[in-house]
């Protein structure tokens, strides 16, 4: 597993934390369930998506780190990270693991595909 050492601010004190890189399908699977694509209607089979980005930055903190000088809980991420110190922590993830390329990817694969209809 390739990891990467970060430092943030965390209680005043410069403090080091630890994040991975993801595989492949984990990346694939974070993005999936953060993003929506409906047909808009009366837009010729026009699709729309959209992130929800507010949701998956604590899923990708959760993910993705594995050393901090903090509880690695849900509960702590979502509840009690300070939200610069999370920005800070969510910026490395994304980095580090092309988040925005995939997410770009995504995208493009949501607006090029064909909308279903039955026959």
């Amino acid at each position: 597993m390739e990891t990467k050492k970060i430092e943030i601010e965390y209680k005043g004190k410069k403090e080091e934390c630890e994040i991975k890189k993801m595989g492949y399908g984990e990346l694939c699977q974070i993005i999936s369930n953060f993003t929506k694509s409906v047909v808009k209607k009366g837009a010729e089979g026009n699709i729309e998506t959209t992130v929800n980005i507010m949701g998956m930055r604590p899923a990708t903190i959760s993910k993705c780190l594995i050393k901090a000088p903090f509880p690695l809980t849900n509960d702590f991420i979502h509840s009690e990270l300070d939200p610069v110190i999370g920005d800070k922590i969510y910026n490395e993830i994304e980095k580090y693991n092309n988040i925005s390329e995939m997410q770009k990817k995504k995208l493009k694969e949501d607006s090029n595909t064909e909308p279903q209809t039955s026959s």
